[in-house]
C-alpha cells in the first residue's frame, strides 16, 4: 500500500499530544500542551475539517497537556482528558463550546494523566484509564458519587494489575475492552454491572476468556 502525506499543519504549539477522529470521520481533534502540570498555561484543542484540513473550531484546554480525546457517537460532544494541576476530564458541547468538568480523585502528580477515554452511545457513562493503573467511571445521568474523596462525582472501579491504556467500546458501549501494552491481557468492563466482569488473554496464537464468576473458554 502506498502512503502519502495529504496535509501538514503547524499549530504553533509546543507539541501535539493526542489526536482523535469523530465517529463519522468528518472531524479531527488535536490536543496540545506540555505535560508538566499547571506550571504551563492552558493550551488549545483544535478541531479540523477532515476534508478541507482547515481548523473549524478552537477550544481552550486545561493547563499542562491534553492527553486523551473522544467524540460522542452523535457528534454533539467532545471529551478531553488532561494532565494538569487539577487532573480533569472536560465534556465540550460542540454546538456552543461550553464545557463541564469532572475532577479525578487521584493524585495530580502523574506522568501522563489520562491514557484514554470512551463513552457509550447514549452519553450516559464515561470510562477513563489513567497512568497509575486505575479505571475511573463517571455517570453522566445520576452524577453518581461513590468516592468519598473530594467533590468528584466519580467512581473508582479498581487499580488494575497491569498498566491499562486503551479502551474500545462494544455493543453500543454496554461493554468496553480495556487493554494495555505490557501484558497480554484485556479487561472486559460491563456498563450495567459497573465493573470488570471478565478477562481476555492472548499469547502465541492461543487465547482464553475468563469471566469474573469463574466461567471460561479458550483454545
Amino acid at each position: 500500500t502506498n502512503l502519502q502525506i495529504i496535509s501538514v499543519e503547524n499549530l504553533s504549539e509546543p507539541q501535539v499530544t493526542c489526536v482523535r477522529y469523530s465517529q463519522d470521520f468528518k472531524t479531527l481533534a488535536a490536543g496540545t500542551g506540555i505535560g508538566i502540570g499547571n506550571l504551563v498555561k492552558a493550551r488549545p484543542i483544535f478541531l479540523f475539517d477532515a476534508k478541507s484540513h482547515r481548523v473549524i473550531k478552537q477550544l481552550k484546554g486545561d493547563g499542562g497537556a491534553t492527553t486523551a480525546l473522544f467524540f460522542s457517537n452523535d457528534g454533539q460532544y467532545l471529551f478531553s482528558g488532561h494532565n494538569s494541576g487539577r487532573r480533569i476530564i472536560q465534556m465540550w458541547n460542540l454546538g456552543d463550546s461550553r464545557n463541564q468538568e469532572f475532577k479525578s480523585t487521584f493524585s495530580a502528580v502523574s506522568v501522563a494523566g489520562y491514557a484514554d477515554i470512551a463513552v457509550d452511545e447514549k452519553n450516559q457513562l464515561i470510562l477513563a484509564t489513567t497512568d497509575d493503573h486505575s479505571v475511573e467511571i463517571f455517570d453522566l445521568v445520576t452524577r453518581e458519587r461513590i468516592s468519598k474523596k473530594g467533590r468528584a462525582k466519580i467512581r473508582h472501579v479498581r487499580k488494575l494489575q497491569y498498566n491499562a491504556k486503551v479502551i474500545f467500546p462494544l455493543n453500543g458501549g454496554n461493554n468496553f475492552l480495556v487493554g494495555g501494552f505490557d501484558k497480554s491481557i484485556v479487561y472486559i468492563f460491563n456498563k450495567e454491572k459497573r465493573g470488570i466482569t471478565g478477562y481476555f488473554h492472548s499469547i502465541d496464537n492461543e487465547w482464553a476468556v475468563v469471566a469474573a464468576d469463574g466461567r471460561m473458554d479458550g483454545s
